[in-house]
């Protein structure tokens, strides 16, 4: 000290670089940009996806899942956003309102392998999709390597003559059998003196459909499979000699 003096002590605030990267290249955007940020700020930052593309997960930060999360700026960081490459499903049917479809449609991960199910509505029997790894079975499956539209072709059964049986309960039950062939549907009614358990059975006397306890009952039904269905009166009240009819029309 030989004279009075002055001191400056200069400080510069530290920053660490921050780097932002998207993987696949061109599957998306994140903000904000890359660049160097200063120690102990948080960031903000936003994945979002290009045409064709979703948000997978973050490399780097958490919350991992979130396309939203936060860089803590602590050290030089390089954070990267998956994304993954999707594909677009239509599907619709031939005619129009001959079935019920699921899945819709919708949009799928690249390699997604999808089951498709037609259910054919009344007097409509499935005949071939087209576009799905297998046109000819129901359900089938259609395998997401690119975007996909989808149809499913039905064609409408005419009726054939109507049928009518009639009789009386001899015992416990009754079972009125119907042959038919996979597809063909079966519309018809049941008449009984007394109200009484209706059923249809389907070959393997699985239930098809549960009519109720009535004496008035109306049914339409697709064979799944080709055998003998039922159409069954049941239960504790049968009463020998009680009248019944049956009319039925298959539909081929």
């Amino acid at each position: 000290m030989k004279s009075n003096k002055t001191l400056v002590a200069s400080f510069s605030k530290v920053t660490y670089s921050i780097q932002f990267q998207v993987d696949p290249v061109g599957s998306g955007t994140i903000q904000p940009n890359s660049g160097a940020y200063e120690a102990g700020t948080q960031i903000n930052i936003v994945a979002t996806p290009s045409n064709g593309y979703r948000f997978d997960h973050w490399g780097g930060v958490v919350p991992v899942t979130s396309n939203t999360s936060m860089v803590f700026v602590d050290a030089n960081k390089t954070v990267t956003a998956y994304f993954v490459r999707v594909y677009a499903l239509s599907v619709s049917s031939n005619p129009l309102g001959s079935c019920s479809l699921a899945p819709s449609g919708g949009s799928y991960d690249s390699g997604t392998t999808v089951t498709l199910t037609a259910k054919p509505v009344f007097p409509y029997a499935f005949q071939q999709w087209n576009g799905t790894d297998n046109d000819r079975v129901n359900p089938t499956s259609v395998t997401m390597y690119n975007d996909k539209s989808v149809i499913a072709y039905f064609k409408k059964l005419s009726a054939g003559a109507p049928h009518t049986e009639s009789g009386t309960y001899l015992g416990w039950e009754i079972r009125i059998p119907i042959g038919l062939s996979e597809g063909q549907w079966v519309q018809g009614g049941m008449v009984a003196e007394r109200n009484k358990p209706i059923r249809i059975l389907d070959p393997n006397f699985t239930l098809v459909q549960d009519l109720g306890y009535t004496t008035l009952a109306n049914f339409t039904f697709q064979a799944q499979t080709s055998g003998t269905y039922y159409v069954e009166i049941a239960g504790s009240l049968v009463i020998a000699g009680e009248g019944y009819t049956v009319t039925y029309t298959i539909y081929s």
